[in-house]
């Protein structure tokens, strides 16, 4: 579980975020797209489910097309 850049969910906080450093043995640090980041023990990580993983990877963009008003194609 030494893998940075890896992504986890803590299952005590339930929290998603990407591993971004080992603290100690057992102890290591998640952070999320938002910049916020926290500790947590390596027992507790468990790797995300499809759903989760979407879930992260939107808030990975800034401005996903949703929010700014694109739904696909428009008429031709």
């Amino acid at each position: 579980m030494t893998a940075l850049g890896v992504v986890y969910v803590d299952t005590y906080s339930g929290g998603i975020g990407a591993l971004v450093e080992v603290v100690s043995e057992g102890l290591v640090r998640l952070q999320y797209p938002n910049g916020y980041s926290w500790k947590a023990y390596a027992f507790n990580l468990r790797t995300p489910t499809a759903a989760e993983r979407r879930r992260y990877d939107a808030a990975m963009s800034p401005y996903p097309a949703t929010s700014r008003g694109l739904r696909g194609p428009g008429p031709t």
